[in-house]
């Protein structure tokens, strides 16, 4: 189990849930092997896997301590599956129709007043470029300004993304907090001491 526990801690879920696998199928009516089921089940969470966890954690038998926390974990991995997320592909589609309003639509208004004031006065110079006679000045601001745009509409696509992450790293860590499986202390490995005496 602490193997696992150490899996589980450098993100190597998948080896963690072969291991609590093994464990499951070699003492499946046994403590350890409820609690392998149980971390099993966690290995598919940290994946967004939100039915299988919530099946694994079903599995835990009623007369395991683990029965409560089990059935309450497993609840709301249905409720994982409805956290609130923002769409990339509408982030996007709004910040290429109106520089801003993706980062708007992600909730970041200070991102989306940045994007639409830059992107505004970069338009605003070259039409006003042209409207001079000054191509070559023209130019320089269109090609930044298509690269503020570009900016923009990748901005949107992030910052939709990693509300994403942030709202489903709030959840799990929430649940690990209320839901985790305390292990007793690591064991100590036996330690060989040697002593050596000179005498002069």
């Amino acid at each position: 189990l602490w193997q696992g526990e150490s899996l589980i801690r450098r993100g190597q879920y998948t080896t963690a849930e072969r291991l609590y696998t093994e464990i499951t199928e070699r003492f499946p009516h046994e403590k350890i092997g409820q609690q392998a089921r149980y971390q099993r089940a966690w290995t598919l969470l940290y994946r967004r896997q939100w039915r299988e966890a919530a099946t694994q954690f079903q599995q835990v038998t009623p007369d395991s301590d683990l029965y409560q926390s089990a059935q309450l974990l497993a609840q709301e991995d249905l409720v994982g599956e409805r956290l609130p997320t923002k769409s990339p592909a509408l982030a996007g589609l709004l910040s290429g129709l109106l520089p801003g309003s993706g980062q708007l639509y992600n909730g970041r208004l200070g991102d989306a007043l940045l994007a639409f004031f830059l992107n505004t006065l970069f338009i605003i110079g070259a039409i006003e470029a042209v409207h001079n006679d000054a191509p070559a000045v023209a130019g320089i601001l269109s090609f930044f300004e298509a690269g503020w745009y570009a900016g923009n509409v990748y901005g949107a696509i992030n910052g939709a993304n990693k509300y994403n992450r942030h709202t489903t790293e709030i959840f799990l860590r929430n649940l690990d907090n209320r839901f985790h499986l305390e292990l007793p202390e690591t064991p100590h490995t036996p330690m060989l001491g040697v002593q050596f005496s000179l005498g002069f």
